[in-house]
């Protein structure tokens, strides 16, 4: 492994200093877009690489660990690589994916940074490069939303099970019932059925930051796909509120169906971000699609689509192409293509008793939903459309997440005070955790972050 040494502050300055160089030349400026851990110990980072010569671009990658020594950055699986890599003069997009476990090893690291920098293949030319923000690397940690108590559980993930998992209890606002992850503003979002709040927590310190009022009995939260806004359900009034992430102030109040229940949002253009949100209405059984347009503005759809008995729980699948709606009424699944939501028809998948949520792992290749009647999570193929497997989940699953591996599924146990961790492959339960009262919203922060 090569090393080098340098102080950030130099690495900086040499960054600057080589993009001046090569003899009048242009050379290749990179800028980061994000980061972001997606499982079996590999982070991927985006970037763009623009050059006024539009010639290809080789990338260095190096980390360190300690601010002082830089390593060579070991490359995963996937991505751009780092060798011919195109450039525009209004930047070309690449993605760079670092084995960091191979690079870090286990353990709880902090203040990891990662150089990259291009150099021009014609005149091997260092061009600018960035450095990203520090970055933490440890067990994944877990958020669970305890109703009756008014508090969120901060459980590590690493050998999951017993109170010794439980780090911390954040006191927030009256029910606390879902929240959502924010992972470039580094905030966890609750809301709070009972007080007609969302409380936000800042997760680099595990304090409360700020609450805001929004509508009556909020119950789920979505994220725009540019992070900049979050989506709230208020169930009591039949609306949905948007906030602003920075400064946390709501700007907008659309309203729905009768009792909204669950939302997701679906894929967007790129380039201006354009999107679509769907809320399901569990009174009228009907889904609300609502049109974001590359401004921000909401435009509800002239008609809702109707689906199954008291839908509750909706996503999207990883590639955008179908809309899973999970009917509790009817105990069913429906799948409908995005593209052809009104006349496409759709497919239905028989799960168990009152179903309530559904999550993906990030391949796409299952789908699993729990069951709060019986006890029970379904895991289903997310290409036949079949069931193929049937788990215990201990009493009352209320909620239910994944790892960002996808090698464990939770789920919240209303019932029991606890969590329940469950082995996606065999079914077999791996280990469980004590919680406050009446514990059901599960969030999962990535092992990787940045800070």
């Amino acid at each position: 492994m090569r090393t080098t040494s340098a102080t950030l502050a130099l690495a900086l300055t040499v960054t600057a200093l080589m993009f001046t160089a090569g003899c009048g030349r242009a050379t290749p400026v990179l800028t980061l877009k994000n980061a972001s851990d997606i499982g079996n110990g590999q982070m991927s980072i985006m970037y763009f690489i623009r050059d006024i010569d539009e010639t290809n671009a080789d990338l260095l990658v190096t980390y360190s660990d300690d601010g002082v020594t830089w390593k060579e950055a070991t490359a995963g699986s996937g991505g751009d690589g780092t060798v011919g890599l195109a450039t525009t003069q209004k930047g070309t997009i690449h993605t760079f994916i670092w084995d960091y476990s191979a690079d870090i090893g286990p353990g709880l690291k902090e203040y990891v940074r990662l150089w990259l920098l291009p150099v021009d293949t014609e005149g091997d030319d260092r061009g600018k490069g960035a450095i990203t923000n520090p970055l933490r690397f440890g067990a994944p940690i877990m958020y669970v939303a305890n109703f009756d108590d008014g508090t969120v559980s901060v459980i590590n993930t690493e050998n999951f099970g017993g109170n010794s998992s439980v780090l911390s209890s954040i006191r927030i606002g009256d029910g606390p019932y879902r929240m959502l992850y924010v992972p470039l503003k580094k905030k966890l979002y609750v809301a709070n059925l009972n007080g007609n709040s969302v409380s936000v927590i800042d997760t680099k310190t595990n304090m409360l930051r700020t609450t805001i009022t929004v509508g009556n009995e909020p119950c789920a939260l979505a994220m725009s796909p540019a992070q900049g806004r979050v989506f709230v359900v208020n169930r009591g009034d039949n609306t949905i509120t948007g906030i602003e992430t920075e400064p946390d102030v709501t700007f907008v109040t659309v309203p729905v169906g009768n009792s909204p229940s669950g939302i997701a949002v679906g894929k967007h253009n790129p380039i201006n971000y354009a999107h679509e949100i769907f809320v399901t209405n569990y009174n009228d059984s009907t889904v609300e699609i609502i049109t974001v347009d590359p401004n921000g503005v909401l435009h509800p759809g002239p008609t809702p689509l109707p689906v199954g008995l008291n839908p509750q729980g909706i996503a999207v699948s990883p590639n955008g192409v179908y809309l899973w709606v999970v009917c509790t009424g009817d105990n069913e699944v429906q799948i409908y293509e995005t593209a052809n939501l009104h006349t496409g028809g759709s497919t239905t998948i028989q799960v168990d008793q009152e179903p309530r949520d559904i999550v993906f792992p990030r391949s796409g290749r299952y789908a699993y939903v729990n069951n709060f009647g019986s006890g029970t999570v379904v895991k289903m193929d997310a290409k036949t459309f079949q069931t193929v497997g049937f788990f215990g989940a201990n009493s009352a699953p209320a909620s239910i997440a994944i790892s960002t591996a996808g090698d464990r599924i939770y789920v919240s146990n209303y019932n029991d005070k606890m969590v329940t961790g469950i082995d996606p492959d065999t079914g077999a339960t791996a280990g469980t955790v004590t919680v406050g009262s009446s514990p059901i919203g599960l969030v999962i922060l990535p092992g990787a972050v940045d800070q």
